[in-house]
């Protein structure tokens, strides 16, 4: 499994870099884009650690216009996408997509962090949440996943 994931990664990292630098540069320069004052909310029980996937709802975030700023909650509290290894068939999906990397400190700003599979930017705010943005993974049955046990407390 982590080998498939890493030569998906290599493959698509590349174009996830170029497109990742632009919206970084944007971010920066353009204060309206700030995440801080503009993110959707993404509150989807199936994308959760602890859910498998069923054969009649394989889940694929391929299928979705990424656009912006996405803060995770699991059933309405705060929670960070899983930052190690999540088993083949969790999250809804066929194939999880976990950050490969720590989550930042709040002086850290907006910072890149590699996806299995994909890359996304991300920040840390005050209150104890952070924000994605995610770009479309590369394959069908790859989805975002939430973590049951990262909960964030203020």
């Amino acid at each position: 499994h982590l080998g498939n994931c890493l030569a998906t990664t290599w493959k698509t990292l590349g174009n996830c870099l170029a497109t990742l630098s632009n919206h970084l540069e944007n971010a920066i320069s353009n204060p309206s884009t700030d995440p801080c004052d503009n993110y959707t909310i993404l509150d989807e029980p199936w994308r959760a650690t602890d859910r498998s996937y069923n054969w009649w709802g394989l889940h694929c975030d391929r299928d979705i216009s990424w656009n912006g700023w996405y803060r995770l909650l699991h059933l309405g509290n705060n929670v960070r996408m899983p930052d190690s290894c999540v088993n083949q068939g969790m999250c809804g999906t066929h194939a999880p997509l976990w950050l490969n990397g720590s989550h930042p400190r709040l002086e850290d700003g907006v910072v890149r962090r590699q996806v299995c599979g994909s890359c996304c930017l991300l920040k840390a705010f005050p209150g104890d949440y952070y924000v994605y943005e995610f770009v479309r993974p590369s394959a069908c049955s790859l989805a975002y996943c939430t973590g049951v046990n990262t909960y964030c407390f203020t």
